[in-house]
């Protein structure tokens, strides 16, 4: 995962990522799982966050450890990200969805993008602008006990497609570190 925030950095226009000069006002909000919260500066042992990385001052993490898309629309996340007025929120959730739901295949993708939707439909009702960042397959030997079998990852694909097809059809601006790892 320590890759995934150096991509991002190129993968994304420097004259969009203009910062704001108040702290409680910040220009991007990442908005996401514990993939967009172990990116904060000492979390997890990763030394550095995604101002740092996107070299631009106040950027907010609104990562939330085992969140899904639907808890992300549901409940504080998304509330507290409008109250920011970004410029610009990226976007990562997926993985949880595949995990917590003991649904299966098309379903859960199905019920995952209309969230998507949603969500993309509050952000820039308020004009911001979305960036979606893919699920990210597990790639570390930690993660072995919950990819069992490739089982997971096989669930991922599967969302990161029905996903990116949604980013696709609605003109959504998306990253896809899956061919970077």
């Amino acid at each position: 995962l320590i890759i995934i925030p150096l991509v991002l950095m190129f993968s994304c226009s420097k004259d969009k990522l203009t910062p704001s000069s108040n702290i409680y006002n910040p220009s991007i909000v990442m908005l996401g799982d514990s993939q967009i919260k172990q990116i904060q500066g000492g979390f997890s042992g990763i030394p550095y966050s995604w101002s740092d990385l996107l070299n631009v001052d106040n950027v907010k993490n609104e990562g939330y450890n085992g969140y899904t898309m639907r808890d992300l629309y549901e409940s504080h996340p998304l509330q507290n990200t409008l109250g920011f007025k970004p410029d610009k929120v990226f976007l990562m959730a997926g993985t949880n969805d595949c995990l917590n739901d003991g649904r299966q295949g098309a379903e859960t993708c199905k019920d995952t993008v209309l969230y998507l939707d949603s969500i993309c439909d509050k952000i820039t009702s308020q004009g911001a602008d979305v960036c979606f960042i893919l699920p990210v397959p597990f790639t570390f030997e930690a993660d072995s006990i919950l990819n069992t079998g490739g089982i997971l990852n096989d669930r991922i694909e599967l969302m990161s497609q029905h996903l990116s097809d949604y980013c696709i059809e609605y003109n959504v601006e998306f990253v896809d570190f899956k061919g970077e790892l």
